[in-house]
Order: C-alpha cells, then structure tokens, then sequence
C-alpha cells in the first residue's frame, strides 16, 4: 500500500511523506519502532493506529483518539482510499501500491526507513497489543523518467484556433498573458457566444468547476489562457499565478517569473512536474492534473484539509 502523512499546518503539502509499503499489516505513531514514525507530531501516541490491508479497503484499529473524515473512529473501521485519517495534528490518506514499473529497491544494508524519528528502537514493548512486525519493508524507487519529459520539446503553434478574431485573442494572449484589458476583452467575447465556462477560466473565476473546465475546454487552450496557481512557489512577492508570468520566446508553456527568475512550466502531462524539478523549473498543473504525480499518483494535493 501507499501511505501518506503530513501535517495539518502543512497546506500546500510541501513536507508531506510517502511511504510504499509492502507488508499486510502495518502500525502508525511517533515511536520509531512503527511502520510508519510520526516523530514530529506530540501530539501523536507512540504507537496510534493498526491499520491491515483487506480486499475491499483497509481496516484501521485505534489505538488512541482518532478521525475518519472528521466523525471520530470508536473502533476498528474499514477505509478507503479516498477517506481521511487524522491523528493529532497528522493527516494519513492510504492508497493502493501504485501499479508502475520500479526500479531497483534500496540496498537493504542503508537504512532508509523511518527517516525523520532520530529516536532509536529499543525492541518491541512489553505485551503489545498489537502485532509487531519482524521487519520493515524496502522502499521503492521511482521509475525513471522518459526522454521526452526529461528534455521536452518547445511548444510554439501558429495555428490556435480555427476562428480568426479567437486566433487573435489568442496570439496576443499568448505574448502578453497579464494583460488585464486584453483578458476582460476575450471574457466578454467567449461569453457572448455561449461559452461561459473558458470565459471563467479566461478571468481566473475560482468558481469555475473543474470538472466542467477539463470537460469543456481544450488542454492546448489552456495552457494559453489559464490563470492557475504555481504549485511549488514559497516565495511572498511571488505572483504565484501562470497568467502573471512573463512569455517566453518560442516555447507557449514556459514562462518566467519576475520575482526569482525562475523558468515555470505548465505541465499537461502525468510526470511533467517531476521532468520540471529535474530541471530547476517551477510549475503549474493544468485543471485535469489533480495531484502531484511525481511524488504521488494517487493523492489528492489539491483538496483542503480537514479542520479539527
């Protein structure tokens, strides 16, 4: 299974932990000598949940005060993998063993497990009530990536839509995206004729539903006249949006930012983010890119999450 952890305070996922598992039954807290280690959260027991893998689900044990989906866990429960897990101050999201081809498992001689607890294991406790586990799994290496996501090609098409005066909006989107009277200008072109959802997008309207944004404009498009966050920016004077961003000659899906210099790509692609980190870029994720794929395939990073 894919276990996955991070903070509560921890919006943006930036610490967030990934662990593959391979192991039928596993045990969640701070003391080191769990499956998966807490170590930074006190408000976390020593050993807070045992959690076993089923056909259907998993069934997660408490063995402390827990949530699922904000309802407290009174006993042993079965999840899913879209459900959330909160113990203490630590979210846990389980999902199923991603289904890639992996490379190499770690050399088993390094230890690579529990890597943030600098507590050392002293052996199980006595009468534990649970079971303990012999060993731990390997972690599992990241495939490596393809050719064309490592060194991507530019993108520059003379052809952006079929529709001259759209065509026009479009070039001049494309070399000015932060232009205001441009954008307000393109909104109320698209709305006049019936197409309410790219006028939304075109304006950056976080109303907008995402479903209805993937299913009714064109990914090429968007990544013309999109207004979608930066994802891995930390930095407050940055503008932290795609159509804030400087054009970049001959490539439409890189820009650059004016606060860190840095190349910011918008990614279309399922392992883009990852061949963007390769390459010291930032990035923005298109409206059908609902995770983070380079560290997890599964997760949901753009879900807010659940307050106490």
């Amino acid at each position: 299974m894919l276990v996955v952890t991070y903070h509560l305070d921890d919006a943006e996922r930036t610490r967030a932990r990934r662990l593959v598992i391979r192991a039928p039954s596993i045990t969640v807290g701070r003391d080191s000598g769990c499956t998966v280690a807490v170590g930074d959260d006190a408000e976390v027991a020593a050993v807070h949940l045992q959690i076993t893998v089923q056909p259907a689900g998993y069934l997660v044990t408490p063995l402390a005060p827990a949530l699922v989906n904000g309802a407290p866990l009174a006993g042993a429960t079965t999840c899913m993998p879209n459900d959330t897990i909160q113990i203490g101050r630590t979210i846990v999201k389980l999902r199923p063993d991603p289904v890639v081809t992996i490379g190499t498992p770690p050399d088993p001689g390094i230890p690579t497990f529990n890597p943030v607890s600098p507590m050392a294991y002293h052996g199980p406790p006595a009468n534990p009530p649970f079971p303990v586990m012999p060993t731990n799994p390997p972690l599992l290496a990241e495939p490596p990536l393809p050719p064309e996501v490592v060194n991507p090609p530019r993108i520059w098409r003379k052809e952006l839509s079929r529709d001259p005066d759209e065509q026009r909006f479009l070039t001049a989107l494309r070399v000015k995206p932060a232009d205001p009277d441009q954008r307000m200008v393109y909104a109320d072109w698209l709305e006049q004729r019936g197409r309410l959802v790219h006028a939304q997008v075109v304006r950056g309207d976080e109303s907008a539903d995402r479903d209805d944004v993937v299913a009714e404009s064109d990914p090429q498009w968007r990544a013309v006249a999109s207004c979608r966050p930066i994802a891995d920016c930390t930095d407050a004077k940055c503008p932290r949006q795609w159509h804030a961003l400087v054009a970049v000659a001959h490539d439409e899906r890189v820009r650059r930012c004016t606060v860190c210099s840095r190349r910011i790509r918008y990614c279309l692609h399922v392992l883009d983010p990852r061949g963007a980190e390769t390459r010291g870029e930032g990035f923005v994720l298109d409206s059908s890119l609902t995770t983070y794929p380079g560290r997890d395939t599964l997760d949901t990073l753009d879900e807010p999450p659940p307050r106490r």
